[in-house]
């Protein structure tokens, strides 16, 4: 291998290789970006599915309790 950076295999062109390269990054980054979003819309979903079990659990807490009182 030479030193000289103007030498270069005939059958590489750079330009493309880099155009390439850079696609294969945005579609890399455009598929993370949308499983992420998927991944926070369940996360957001089990938090309001978690939300609303602690507030019937509270409910029937207290309505035991009310139970208990009359008796």
């Amino acid at each position: 291998m030479s030193d000289n950076e103007d030498e270069k295999h005939p059958n590489i062109d750079l330009a493309n290789l880099f155009c390439w390269w850079h696609q294969a990054q945005v579609e890399h980054m455009e598929q993370f970006q949308k499983e992420k979003e998927e991944l926070d819309r369940g996360c957001h979903d089990c938090r309001h599915r978690v939300a609303k079990c602690q507030w019937n659990l509270k409910e029937l807490e207290v309505a035991e309790c009310d139970q208990v009182e009359l008796e």
